[in-house]
């Protein structure tokens, strides 16, 4: 990367609302304030993330970089590799994770439910599905649903939307009965919903009478959703690593990590780009035990 202060476009295969976009746009004031970079946010939504991926591949590789996600950039890649016209890992290289977020396991505001037992419950006794929303097959929601509802002995079935806000939309409407929604979005949107569960070890300061999926009697469930930087496979090593080098300079300070904290979520920058990418690695397993039974799921009528 040369020494003059660059343009860079940050591409997000997710629309505005969701944690990728928040992650996404600190990220980009962040490197304009802290580097002076020019820095812009581009939305490339759309076939399962891979049109932000044709974005990424179609510009300058040491200009242009992916802002993706566990969904687009790990749970798809593992799931959907034998039928995509891209190989995600051969085009696609890590810089750094750049943030995790809990998730808050919800149901529509006006639900007579006050417990995830509860909720469970009345499914059981009313159609003995569990509809939630996702923004598509292929995320680690339905491995979470998959979980949970053979925990409690219910059928699945999924409705796609494109982004958080739009699933929130088909909550409020009951189209759906429960979302996974990340703490970003379910934060800021806390009046809309009723939380029933928080996934990860421990309760969130926005939500302190909500109980972990643990808590509330449902352990080894609830996936974290991290957002992290990836760059074109052409981007060179040098490029890489002053990339990681700049965003580790600039997101690591107080001031960013509290923007993060306040919304229940933490900022995690990998030690080094090959050990984001021994992690998606090692996770790839699991959503491979998972394939067959997400392709699997029912859909209902997508929202769109």
């Amino acid at each position: 990367m040369p020494n003059e202060k660059p343009a860079i476009r940050l591409i997000v295969p997710f629309p505005p609302g969701g944690s990728t976009d928040f992650t996404a746009r600190v990220l980009a004031e962040r490197l304009t304030q802290g580097l002076g970079w020019q820095v812009d946010v581009e939305t490339v939504t759309g076939d399962f993330g891979y049109n932000a991926v044709r974005a990424l591949l179609a510009g300058n590789p040491e200009r242009v970089f992916l802002v993706g996600n566990i969904n687009a950039n790990s749970v798809v890649p593992a799931i959907w590799r034998g039928s995509a016209d891209i190989d995600h890992w051969q085009v696609v290289q890590p810089v750094t994770k750049l943030a995790d977020f809990p998730s808050v396991v919800c149901t529509y505001g006006g639900s007579p439910d006050d417990t995830l037992a509860d909720f469970l419950s009345r499914l059981k006794q009313t159609g003995g599905i569990i509809r939630y929303g996702t923004d598509f097959l292929g995320t680690y929601v339905d491995v979470d649903v998959i979980r949970l509802s053979a925990r409690a002995d219910l059928g699945r079935a999924c409705m796609t939307a494109d982004g958080a806000l739009a699933i929130l939309e088909n909550l409020e409407t009951q189209r759906i009965d429960l979302a996974m929604l990340n703490v970003a979005t379910a934060t800021a949107n806390a009046a809309r919903l009723k939380p029933l569960a928080i996934s990860g070890p421990n309760r969130l300061t926005n939500f302190p009478a909500v109980p972990t999926l643990e808590e509330a009697g449902f352990p080894g469930i609830g996936t974290s959703n991290w957002q992290g930087l990836l760059a074109s496979r052409d981007a060179s090593r040098d490029c890489i690593a002053r990339l990681h080098g700049g965003v580790a300079d600039v997101m690591n300070d107080a001031e960013t990590r509290q923007r993060f904290i306040d919304i229940d979520a933490r900022l995690s920058i990998s030690p080094s780009p090959a050990h984001f990418g021994e992690e998606i690695r090692f996770e790839a397993a699991q959503w491979q035990e998972y394939a067959e039974a997400i392709v699997e799921t029912p859909l209902i009528e997508s929202s769109g």
